[in-house]
């Protein structure tokens, strides 16, 4: 967000609409070197969000893991105790369902079932 205040700052002593020109220049410059940045990853997930899914999965020796049935999980440690349903994608910290990627506590269930967390 700071480089779109520079921008502004670059631009408003222009007319109004030279200075939104100049602003949508610059918008469209950032996302061309954005779409260079992705088209050369390999992996089928963003590097930032593998980053945190492999922080969360050191994490989840913390936990003990309780199968209550084929698609729910209870997860406990000192912080408390969090139920994970890995069919509809719920857990009840509700992180996983604000931000859609797997909080700890799913990593925890679906090393528990075996499952890739990507």
């Amino acid at each position: 967000m700071c480089e779109f205040y520079q921008y502004v700052k670059d631009a408003r002593h222009e007319p109004v609409l030279t200075m939104f020109e100049t602003i949508r220049r610059q918008i469209m410059c950032i996302f061309q070197e954005k779409r260079e940045w992705i088209s050369k990853i390999k992996s089928h997930i963003c590097p930032r969000i593998a980053q945190k899914l492999e922080e969360r999965k050191k994490k989840v020796v913390e936990f003990d893991t309780i199968v209550t049935n084929k698609l729910a999980y209870e997860m406990s440690n000192i912080s408390g105790t969090f139920v994970v349903n890995a069919n509809e994608r719920i857990c009840t910290c509700h992180k996983w369902e604000m931000a859609r990627i797997p909080c700890v506590h799913v990593c925890a269930s679906l090393i528990q079932n075996r499952k890739n967390s990507y």
